[in-house]
């Protein structure tokens, strides 16, 4: 598997079949790269059978509103609940009662002893980021991305040969807008400047189109817009995003996305291929660090690539193992677990019907979505890698969801076979690493983008390229806006 021959493409290695790694291989073919992208699933890019594999349970919104991190928020009750957990196991915290409804506990540690140290490490480094100046950088990163996600996209799919970007959105998404149900109430101070904080960063709408921007509503709104919610769900009112949208299937979109990517006939004979199961699961990077040229990619079946040219990094939280083999070893990435349960339609009672649009409980951190033939809640955050699926967490999901639904309280039962755990790859500025590693230069990381992954995939393809095409430590976007804050090296 070696690219000697100054006459074939430049060869790029992308290890991850995610939305990033999919969409990196496809900007990357069209600049002349052939593309080998490793997957390490055995069934391939978006399924489900291998538990974990990237997209598939997830909430779909396309969220390039998404401009606060986790740390824009009480980082006191995040260091509370890491003292306790230390002392009393897996606990959940933060207050969440809407009037006489309980609703599920955004937030929880899983903690023992193989993965304590790590978790308390990022907590440390989470809080350090979560002071107001760094939550200003971290809210200044994210909307320098999020307000090109939307042009970014569409430059992605036509890369990819979609003729129609439009249409072909139309047959996979939700176009009927984002429903957020505040924790607070929507005339309140709080929400208000979080708003017209969110309008400043996002800035120019020629950037960014009209999907970031939120309307204030009120309970009578939000009840008019999705009349299948309580009264309690919608107390508070929340903020309306009408041009929004939500994929429904991601995993579906992301197959499709695949298949485009592999028909691509870039120039100077760019391509893309997949490896999929042991051929794409990588077990060592190895080579030189000033030489680019000798670069090998190992994987577990045995396949050796050498003379790499580009190597991307975009693993989600597993990345940090693929970093270590690549030098960089202490890079503090973890798993920021996410579940998502699932109702299917019955011929007695449709839950897809149920809602028009995605919506979100922010007091209960999670997100309800109208796909194909069922309804999904995806939300929560727990952070313990590696560790079981906490069943109450997926209890509380279910319970949650009927309370905030009316006629919702007995029928249909839950899906359990759909059931579903997901590492979202976090750093504690919940800013992505896109950059060239600190030890080899051919190498390039793209992750850590937590809870927004399939929104700021074609910005970050987009990136990726640029990267690639660019000479020793250059790290600028073809628009100019500086790349130094995503650097790998803020945490080395």
């Amino acid at each position: 598997m070696s690219t000697t021959s100054a006459k074939l493409p430049k060869s790029a290695v992308v290890i991850g079949g995610g939305f990033i790694g999919i969409s990196s291989a496809i900007h990357l073919c069209s600049r002349g790269f052939a593309v080998t992208v490793l997957e390490k699933a055995r069934s391939g890019v978006g399924s489900k059978k291998d538990g974990e594999c990237a997209s598939y349970g997830n909430a779909g919104t396309f969220a390039p509103y998404a401009t606060f991190g986790l740390n824009d928020d009480s980082p006191a009750s995040l260091l509370t609940a890491g003292v306790k957990a230390f002392f009393g196991g897996s606990l959940m915290f933060g207050s969440t009662k809407s009037g006489d409804e309980d609703v599920a506990n955004p937030l929880s540690f899983s903690l023992s002893a193989s993965n304590a140290s790590e978790v308390m490490k990022f907590a440390m480094h989470f809080l350090r980021n979560s002071s107001a100046e760094n939550r200003v950088k971290t809210n200044e990163g994210l909307s320098e991305l999020c307000k090109r996600a939307s042009s970014s996209w569409k430059e992605t799919l036509r890369l990819a040969g979609v003729n129609d970007a439009r249409a072909f959105l139309e047959e996979h998404a939700n176009r009927n807008g984002y429903l957020l149900l505040t924790k607070s109430r929507f005339d309140s101070k709080e929400v208000i400047e979080k708003n017209e904080e969110r309008k400043r960063l996002l800035g120019d709408k020629n950037i960014w189109n009209h999907e970031g921007e939120g309307e204030l509503i009120g309970p009578e709104m939000c009840k008019q817009l999705e009349p299948n919610l309580t009264d309690s769900a919608v107390a508070n009112g929340g903020v309306y995003f009408k041009d929004a949208w939500s994929l429904r299937a991601p995993d579906v979109f992301l197959k499709k996305l695949a298949e485009f990517a592999l028909k691509m006939k870039g120039p100077s004979g760019g391509s893309v291929v997949i490896k999929a199961g042991s051929s794409g699961e990588v077990v060592d990077v190895r080579g030189e660090q000033q030489n680019d040229e000798k670069a090998e990619i190992v994987t577990k079946s045995g396949d050796v690539y050498t003379n790499v040219h580009t190597i991307v990094v975009c693993s989600g939280w597993r990345s940090k193992e693929i970093a270590k083999m690549c030098g960089d070893g202490d890079i503090p990435l973890i798993a920021e677990r996410g579940y998502s349960v699932e109702f299917s339609d019955t011929e007695q009672v449709s839950p897809s019907k149920l809602l028009t649009r995605a919506t979100c409980f922010q007091r209960g951190g999670f997100i309800i979505s109208p796909l194909q033939s069922r309804l999904r809640a995806a939300g929560l955050v727990e952070f313990g890698p590696d560790q079981p699926p906490t069943a109450s967490n997926l209890l509380s999901l279910e319970n949650s969801t009927r309370k905030l639904l009316r006629n919702f309280s007995d029928a249909p039962p839950r899906n359990k076979n759909s059931d579903w755990l997901g590492g979202r790859p976090t750093l504690p500025d919940y800013l992505p690493v896109l950059s060239r590693s600190s030890a080899k230069s051919n190498v390039i990381y793209a992750f850590g983008h937590q809870h927004i992954g399939f929104t700021l995939a074609g910005i970050t393809g987009k990136i990726v390229a640029d990267i690639a095409t660019t000479t020793g430590a250059q790290q600028r976007g073809d628009d100019h806006f500086p790349l130094e804050p995503y650097a790998v090296q803020r945490f080395l």
